[in-house]
């Protein structure tokens, strides 16, 4: 795992450290503040970042409210998504681009960071990694409609069923 915050790092590393404990995974986890360092020979890579602070984002989707835009997720659609997605595509393709040299051809880019439809695109569009979007509303979604059509939660593979080409 990488992240330039050396103490959200350390709190994030202790965090995984307990998970796999308690799940018994044997999952090799690394940290560091740069991700080429951690990527070499990697099956998985997963992303999960934002560029500059909740502060920023609040700014953005205050602006496109301002203007009266409204829409049932704002930050990875309409003006605040695109805003959002100018700032986090170019540290995307830095980062798909150390993947694409250092891993191999069989290596997987899990992107769990908004707006996830954008980033993905830019990264389709620019090299040749193997790319999912990671949606988090999907589980919501599995637990909504779960309740509507009378299935438990737990039992949510019974509602999606994931074919990946």
């Amino acid at each position: 795992m990488e992240d330039i915050d050396k103490p959200n790092l350390e709190k994030q590393f202790q965090l995984a450290k307990k998970i796999m404990t308690k799940t018994g995974n044997k999952v090799k986890i690394y940290r560091t503040t740069q991700h080429k360092d951690t990527i070499d020979d990697s099956r998985f890579i997963v992303t999960s970042f934002a560029v500059d602070s909740l502060e920023v984002m609040q700014h953005d989707l205050e602006t496109v409210l301002e203007y009266q835009i409204y829409q049932p997720v704002e930050d990875i659609i309409s003006i605040s998504g695109t805003t959002r997605a100018i700032r986090n595509i170019p540290v995307m393709l830095k980062i798909v681009r150390d993947i694409e040299k250092l891993v191999s051809e069989e290596a997987w880019l899990l992107n769990l960071c908004n707006p996830m439809a954008m980033l993905c695109r830019a990264v389709t569009r620019a090299i040749k990694v193997k790319t999912i979007g990671c949606c988090h509303a999907l589980y919501n979604g599995a637990k909504f409609l779960s309740r509507c059509l009378g299935f438990y939660y737990e039992d949510w593979k019974q509602i999606l069923v994931f074919d990946v080409i």
